[in-house]
């Protein structure tokens, strides 16, 4: 069921996802039914439970090449990302961060996995791709180990990281041969 407020002030929203208007306190699209989304409307609320995760007992290389990319892939769908890593990345929710280097995870129902609006950070450090809990309400799992906030932890090629309960795996592209 698609709940919608009344705007009190006369001003309205745009919806990310369709485009259509919706009042400004509105929870819901009126038109496509999406979640709306605002850093002062929905803190992160503690989970209920722990997420689940597979076991996993083998990693994959660890060497981060200086020409390598960090794919992720996001669970249930599918959907794969590449990232250059020339500046550490900010993986949280919500359009309205001043971080510049900031992935929004809105699209994957962040909000509704406990996902926090600065979660994580990956970055290169040497030659090893790095994951750093930002102090989360919801906590960061790498390979289905809680990770402790502000800590490195070196990531590897087929790692599973978990950010609140929203899944993802990390593949390392190859880094381009010389001719």
């Amino acid at each position: 069921m698609v709940q919608t407020t009344h705007p009190q002030d006369g001003h309205d929203a745009c919806c990310k996802q369709c485009g259509s208007q919706a009042p400004l306190n509105a929870t819901h699209c009126p038109a496509c039914g999406r979640l709306l989304t605002s850093p002062e409307v929905h803190p992160t609320a503690p989970l209920r439970r722990r997420p689940a995760a597979l076991p996993f007992d083998c990693q994959g290389r660890d060497d981060f090449e200086h020409t390598s990319s960090a794919v992720l892939q996001f669970l249930p769908s599918g959907t794969c990302i590449a990232f250059a890593l020339d500046q550490p990345l900010v993986l949280g929710r919500g359009a309205h961060s001043s971080l510049a280097d900031m992935f929004d995870l809105s699209d994957f129902n962040a909000l509704e996995h406990g996902v926090s609006r600065h979660h994580c950070m990956l970055m290169r450090h040497g030659r090893h791709l790095v994951v750093i809990d930002l102090n989360s309400t919801n906590g960061t799992n790498l390979n289905g180990r809680a990770l402790l906030p502000n800590r490195e932890y070196v990531v590897s090629h087929g790692d599973k990281l978990i950010l609140g309960s929203l899944h993802l795996t990390v593949a390392f592209t190859l880094p381009l041969s010389g001719n």
